[in-house]
């Protein structure tokens, strides 16, 4: 399992959930192990109750479940490109905007350009 972090900036934090302990505590399902790249960190993942419905809504999503038969029966899976994380896409809004205002000045002055050449 590869997870990202904002604070990480572009790296990953690699783990086997398969090597992870699992146990209870109180209402809580425990998940504890390590992580093993780019650092060595003691983890802990607690699952709720209230996390059930997400969990469950994640395993019948059916990209998930085509994506588990691809597994199953090792076909070669296409190749997706990973989404941009979110922090990330808020700093291209920007420059998006800044984009389309440097188009539609350039826009209006080849409109100008135009019209003063037609003589209107």
């Amino acid at each position: 399992m590869r997870i990202k972090s904002r604070g990480l900036g572009k790296r990953e934090l690699q783990l086997n959930l398969g090597e992870f302990k699992v146990t209870t505590e109180s209402k809580e399902v425990v998940l504890s192990g390590v992580t093993h790249a780019p650092v060595t960190w003691e983890t802990t993942i607690r699952i709720r109750s209230e996390d059930m419905g997400s969990m469950i809504k994640l395993a019948f999503n059916p990209q998930v479940i085509k994506l588990v038969i691809r597994w199953i029966f090792r076909l070669k899976t296409p190749e997706i490109q990973e989404p941009e994380p979110v922090w990330e896409k808020k700093s291209q809004s920007s420059s998006l905007k800044e984009r389309l205002s440097i188009n539609s000045v350039e826009a209006s002055a080849t409109n100008s350009t135009n019209n003063d050449s037609t003589g209107l």
